[in-house]
Parts: C-alpha cells; structure tokens; sequence
C-alpha cells in the first residue's frame, strides 16, 4: 500500500513540475531533472527542459522507458513510450521533438477507434542528437549510434549509424566524417 501511495505521489509531483512555471526557474530545474527521473523508474542522470511530457500513452506491458547517462531533452519535446523506448548515453533530443511508438490501425471497422493500436519499440543508440521540430514515426524501430536527425524532419524509417538525415520524409543526407571510430 506504502509503495502505491509512493507511486502516485511521484506521477502527481512529475505532473505538476512539468507544467509548473515555478519549476522553469533556475534553482529548480535539477530538481524537475530529479523528479522525472523518479518517475520513470532510473538511476541514471538525465536534463529535462520545461513542459517535457514522458509517457504512455496508451500502457501496455511493452510500456517501458530507459535512458542511460547524459540524455537530454529540450523544452517542449514529447516523449510517447506505448511501445517502449531505450534511449543511449549522451543523446540529445532539441526542443519540440515529437516520439511515437505506437500507431492506430485504419483498416477494419469504420470507426478507427475500434480497430485497436500497434506497437513499436524505438532504439535510440548512443551519441545520437535528434535536432528541434524533428518527429520520429512509429515505423521507426532504430536510431542509429552517432547519427543526427536535422530540425523539422520526419523520420519514418531507421537510421543507419553515423547518418545525417533530413527532410520530409527523412533521407540520408550523408555520413559523418570522424577522427576516428569510438
């Protein structure tokens, strides 16, 4: 019962430190960073911006969330964890980035809403930076180690490591040149 009343208090906290414009003032940012990552569940250091929402929307028992060291997310980015997310060490989502990992199905019945939804898991590899305005699709499953997203893209297919992508729909662009391979 204690760890139920726990668990709500944390959602309700996570909630309202989003939103609140008292936790957009300096002194309070780290504690908003330490908030959401109570509620997620981690033990890892992660840098949030204001108004970021994490969450399923729609739960499932594939819901789940893990970020590892480093991960930060911009203001206003939008973060849906239906399918499940693992996010790498050092990755970088830029303000306004929207994530989906869950879809609804248009065939069947008339009314969409009865047809169900689909599920899918997204990858985010390590060193990866996902620029502001950029959505990342459903239909994505990998995001590759050390590839870049450019701002306002639309990413509905995998990302190969090292790529920079961009557009609408996203393509490659070209690889990225390093000193060398880490």
């Amino acid at each position: 019962m204690l760890k139920k009343i726990k668990e709500v208090a944390i959602r309700e906290l996570y909630w309202y430190s989003k939103d609140s414009s008292l936790f957009m003032l300096p002194i309070l940012r780290k504690m908003r960073s330490k908030i959401l990552d109570l509620y997620v569940g981690g033990s890892f250091r992660i840098k949030v911006g204001n108004r970021v929402t994490v969450k399923a929307a729609h739960p499932n028992r594939g819901s789940s969330f893990l970020a590892k060291k480093g991960v930060q997310l911009g203001s206003d980015v939008y973060l849906d964890y239906t399918g499940g997310v693992s996010i790498g060490k050092n990755v970088t989502l830029s303000e306004r980035v929207v994530v989906f990992t869950h879809d609804h199905v248009i065939d069947g019945d008339v009314d969409w809403r009865k047809n169900g939804i689909e599920y899918s898991h997204l990858i985010i590899e390590d060193h990866s930076w996902i620029g502001g305005g950029a959505i990342i699709m459903n239909s994505v499953s990998r995001i590759g180690y050390g590839s870049i997203i450019a701002a306002g893209s639309v990413v509905t297919k995998d990302v190969p490591d090292y790529a920079v992508v961009g557009g609408v729909p996203a393509k490659v662009l070209r690889y990225r040149k390093l000193n060398k391979d880490e």
